[in-house]
């Protein structure tokens, strides 16, 4: 049927040389049969034009103007889109594999479910885009601006995004295991229910962001940005917060347990009922952190600043409190059974109904003055 209908479209005239060239017949039959399979229609108006379950797989759409189109289902594997305008275009469930979509314009377009596997992504404008449920497994998206876009659902799984602007977007529900998002900007993104197992967020701005129901087993987040950010009740157990900012953080009954700590900034952040033991706080900054009732048991705080902290009913069994200051800190109900407290500084420390059974007291000021009965 199809070429019967291009047979008749030539006989009338319509197609051929005479027509405006190359491109120009290769225009008409899309708009025809809605298959073009790798056609040459660059520069090509198609704006607005209904192109659903269109064959152009393999076509050299570089420069055309689609913006608008309706290309819903339509197959666009390994074509050339490069610097293409596709503005407000509906590609859901579209096939993008391999395709070079560098230097395109997909600002509010419609990708809902669209694959894009090893799709070229370089420079290409993402803003307020709508990429939800896409495949997008292994995509290079580094660098670029999503701000406001819609990732929720979306498989990013191993996609680098490194240095990528998301801030606002929506990636709840996202599968970002084993990606790369170190310096990426994540400021008030949607990340409920987000997989970020295995994945790098080294140094990426997270502030202010609400991470409960996130999986965050195995990730990087060495020296990540973490002010103000939602984290209670989560399992951070082993991972990698050296030198992060948490300040002002709420990681109230978080498991912590074997994660690195190592000059984290925890200046202002809720501690309390966290799971703290055998963590490492040294070099750490905790200017009026909550810790009570915090199990921070072997955990290493030498030479830690714990001055005027609540530290009511925590679990110190077995700490390295090794030069610690420990001054005016509420230690009430605390238990320090086997802690090493030599050389540390408790004067003025609040120390009702708190445990020391078998405590190292060496070269330490208590309350009632220097105590060495464990040297």
């Amino acid at each position: 049927m199809k070429k019967i209908l291009l047979t008749l479209l030539l006989s009338l005239g319509f197609l051929g040389i005479s027509s405006g060239g190359e491109v120009d017949t290769n225009t008409m039959k899309l708009k025809a049969l809605k298959s073009c399979e790798s056609c040459a229609l660059f520069g090509a108006d198609l704006s607005g034009v209904d192109l659903k379950d269109a064959d152009l797989s393999g076509a050299d759409l570089s420069g055309a103007d689609l913006s608008g189109a309706y290309l819903f289902g339509a197959d666009l594997s390994d074509a050339n889109l490069s610097d293409a305008k596709l503005n407000k275009v509906n590609l859901v469930k579209a096939k993008l594999k391999r395709a070079n979509l560098s230097g395109a314009n997909l600002s509010d377009a419609q990708l809902n479910q669209a694959v894009l596997f090893d799709a070229i992504l370089d420079g290409t404008v993402l803003v307020g885009i709508n990429l939800s449920g896409a495949f997008l497994t292994k995509v290079y998206i580094g660098g670029l601006d999503l701000s406001g876009a819609n990732l929720s659902r979306a498989s990013l799984s191993e996609a680098n995004l490194s240095g990528a602007i998301l801030n606002r977007v929506d990636l709840s529900g996202a599968n970002l295991s084993r990606a790369s998002l170190s310096e990426a900007n994540l400021s008030g993104a949607i990340l409920n229910r987000v997989d970020f197992s295995g994945a790098d967020l080294s140094e990426a701005d997270l502030s202010g962001v609400n991470l409960i129901g996130a999986n965050l087993i195995g990730a990087n987040l060495r020296g990540v940005y973490l002010a103000k950010a939602t984290l209670n009740n989560m399992d951070l157990s082993g991972v990698d917060l050296s030198y992060a900012d948490l300040s002002g953080a709420d990681l109230s009954g978080a498991d912590l347990s074997g994660a690195n700590l190592r000059g984290v900034y925890l200046s202002g952040a809720d501690l309390s009922g966290a799971d703290l033991s055998g963590v490492d706080l040294q070099n750490s900054v905790l200017n009026k952190t909550k810790f009570s009732r915090a199990n921070l048991s072997r955990a290493i705080l030498k030479d830690v600043n714990l001055s005027e902290l609540n530290l009511n009913g925590a679990n110190l069994k077995y700490a390295d409190l090794t030069g610690a200051n420990l001054n005016k800190t509420n230690l009430s109900k605390a238990n320090l059974t086997g802690a090493n407290l030599t050389g540390a500084n408790l004067i003025g420390a609040f120390i009702n109904s708190a445990t020391f059974n078998r405590t190292t007291l060496c070269n330490t000021e208590m309350p009632w003055g220097n105590d060495d009965s464990g040297c």
